[in-house]
């Protein structure tokens, strides 16, 4: 109507189908469509519905047609699947290194638990303050943790200096720092740019229900990757919406028991 066109615009029906987000944000938290597959199949619904308006004009004279594309597209698929594979491989083992330092941690307050009564209370309490800071942490909590570290490593070095402790003060110290670190700024702007510019490719260039298909493949796995990565790059976010988090047992199971 605005540009005279008086082309049948019937095909923007499609967009309808974002009504269907409605659904997603009503869900409860537990609801096995909320929180990232929500987000992961809102993703998908709408790079499809944007390819299904796409294939409206492929037909068209005007329309691009793009030849010998596909060594392009398995050159940059593969990478850009190094790339994912590279960040999920560091943070597994950024992972596992901090859940193997907290069991390290635990067995030097068991060994400071049973030779010195008197440090009971003082444990008991460090413990249940070290265990709430490392679960969803700030760099606030993690400072004023840092202060009841001194205090605490103070009456030990009284008592216990040796190699136990000198252990227990390294692995507290690396637990605390990565609690609120995170990958490289420049990766993750690298590899959601490589993300989102490959997917436009994927819409634009191939055509037809190889395209369609092949854009409802890109989008659930790449983007749930993306999004699988981002969440484990926090293991000790312990929100509704987290998926991937460190096993902190140990350290529960040494307060509840103690």
């Amino acid at each position: 109507i605005i540009f005279g066109f008086g082309a049948n615009s019937s095909y923007l029906r499609i967009l309808r189908m974002f009504r269907i987000g409605k659904l997603f944000n009503n869900l409860p938290p537990s609801s096995f469509l909320s929180g990232f597959r929500g987000r992961l199949i809102m993703i998908t619904i709408a790079i499809v519905g944007l390819k299904l308006i796409i294939m409206t004009f492929e037909d068209e004279s005007y329309y691009p047609k793009f030849d010998n594309i596909n060594v392009i597209l398995g050159l940059v698929t593969f990478s850009l699947a190094m790339l994912l594979g590279t960040k999920l491989s560091v943070l597994n083992s950024r992972m596992y290194s901090i859940e193997d330092a907290i069991c390290r941690c635990v067995g030097a307050l068991k060994i400071f638990w049973e030779k010195d009564n008197q440090l009971h209370d003082e444990l008991k309490d460090w413990a249940a303050g070290f265990h709430e800071t490392i679960q969803n942490p700030s760099k606030s909590k993690v400072s004023s943790m840092r202060l009841k570290n001194n205090h605490l490593y103070k009456i030990l070095a009284s008592k216990h200096d040796g190699p136990n402790l000198a252990n227990f003060v390294r692995d507290i110290a690396y637990i605390l720092h990565r609690a609120t670190a995170s990958s490289p700024i420049a990766y993750e702007n690298v590899l959601r740019d490589i993300t989102v510019v490959f997917t436009i490719v994927i819409l634009f260039v191939i055509p037809g229900l190889t395209g369609l298909v092949s854009v409802l493949v890109l989008s659930y796995v790449f983007f749930g990757m993306f999004f699988l990565v981002d969440d484990i790059d926090r293991p000790l976010d312990f929100s509704n919406e987290s998926l991937i988090n460190a096993n902190l047992e140990p350290l529960k199971e040494f307060i509840d028991n103690h």
